[in-house]
């Protein structure tokens, strides 16, 4: 009924020997305008992304449709209507990559886009077979006792041949925008979980080790079966386990991500929500989702001790999350200035550059061999290591 919806659409633009569209498969239309001025051809992309961006009443239920337009003019970007059809179905890969609703139009530049894009997909896929990815860990502290009570594990990747380190920002766009961000979270767990299962004995009964889950994977069956098998494999208790999602997860899948999201809590892994505030803040998913922590964006941080709105902010996040009986963290402390605000306000817990950087495995595993999951007064918040 969406798709008839859709072609009715399309058709109301349709003029003989002017414009004609046709539906090339699945979801995707094709449209073809005759005419001498590029501002024409503008003017019916922007008309049919406004007309096709709108909700739609189907058998008395109203249905938000949302479309990308790619474009691509003869003779410019194509002298053949074959050329024409790949140069504009790139342009709306583009719009799609943008965001609902894109209108791009093509370029050069895109096609020097879709190469860099596929060359970097080729590495991740060799990255994961040759092991290339690996983890380090930023270690999260009690506020109350300075005690370290868990790590988030942190994925980089290590170049074979320069040796360079890459930080997640510089690959994990790439592989989120193809399925390979299945492929690298599953790594990720695989890692984080056998390592938490080797810092079990030399660790508090408490300290719970937390990895990021993509909303590709929280829509995936495939990665919950991989949880359970790696539970099982490693040993792991699922209490020392906690997955990350973040806000846009929830609101742009909140049925299956609920759904998924119930069967991990069932099993007795735990849940937190990441960055809470950078974006959507909606209250009713903190009801909707059984969640055991919230984590607050590090842009409240930055800048926390001079803006009293900022403090503000925090404040009612942590009165929130107490209200509900959720643990809230802190992150990106970088002073001791926001370390003491989040004491004084009972924040339960916070990690950041000012208490310990990101470490390697086995920085982290000789700290906590040494203490046994204990701090002394003297060095509270502070591991005074980094890698």
């Amino acid at each position: 009924m969406l798709l008839k919806a859709v072609a009715e659409i399309l058709q109301s633009v349709e003029r003989p020997d002017e414009v004609v569209a046709i539906r090339l498969g699945g979801d995707e239309f094709a449209v073809m305008a005759i005419g001498d001025r590029r501002a024409a051809a503008d003017a019916l992309g922007n008309r049919l992304r406004e007309q096709l961006n709108r909700f739609a009443e189907l058998a008395g239920h109203h249905v938000r449709m949302g479309a990308s337009i790619g474009m691509a003019c003869f003779p410019e970007h194509g002298s053949d209507i074959s050329t024409l059809l790949r140069n504009a179905d790139s342009a709306l890969y583009v719009a799609k990559a943008e965001g609902r609703s894109g209108f791009v139009t093509f370029s050069p530049a895109i096609l020097n886009q879709f190469d860099m894009q596929l060359g970097e997909e080729a590495g991740i896929k060799r990255a994961l077979n040759c092991d290339e990815f690996f983890l380090v860990w930023q270690p999260q502290f009690e506020l109350a006792t300075g005690r370290m009570i868990g790590a988030e594990a942190l994925v980089r990747w290590r170049d074979p041949a320069s040796g360079a380190i890459r930080l997640p920002m510089s690959f994990i766009p790439v592989a989120e925008r193809s399925d390979l961000i299945l492929e690298v979270d599953k790594v990720v767990l695989s890692k984080a979980c056998l390592q938490a299962a080797r810092w079990a004995p030399v660790s508090a009964d408490d300290f719970v080790c937390s990895v990021n889950l993509s909303g590709k994977s929280l829509q995936n069956d495939a990665y919950f079966a991989h949880l359970v098998l790696v539970l099982q494999q490693t040993g792991l208790p699922p209490s020392r386990l906690q997955l990350e999602i973040t806000e846009g997860v929830l609101i742009q899948n909140s049925r299956s991500a609920l759904n998924m999201l119930t069967e991990i809590r069932n099993i007795g892994v735990g849940l937190a929500l990441d960055d809470f505030g950078s974006g959507y803040s909606s209250f009713g998913y903190l009801a909707d989702f059984n969640l055991d922590r919230l984590k607050i964006d590090r842009s409240f941080l930055s800048g926390l001790e001079g803006s009293k709105k900022k403090q503000n902010i925090v404040s009612g996040i942590i009165a929130l999350a107490n209200s509900l009986g959720l643990t809230v963290l802190a992150e990106g402390v970088e002073n001791e200035a926001q370390l003491d605000f989040l004491i004084a306000e009972r924040c339960h817990s916070a990690q950041g550059f000012f208490m310990s950087q990101p470490i390697e495995e086995n920085l982290l595993t000789n700290h906590l061999a040494a203490r046994q999951g204990r701090m002394k007064d003297t060095d509270k918040f502070r591991l005074g290591i980094s890698a």
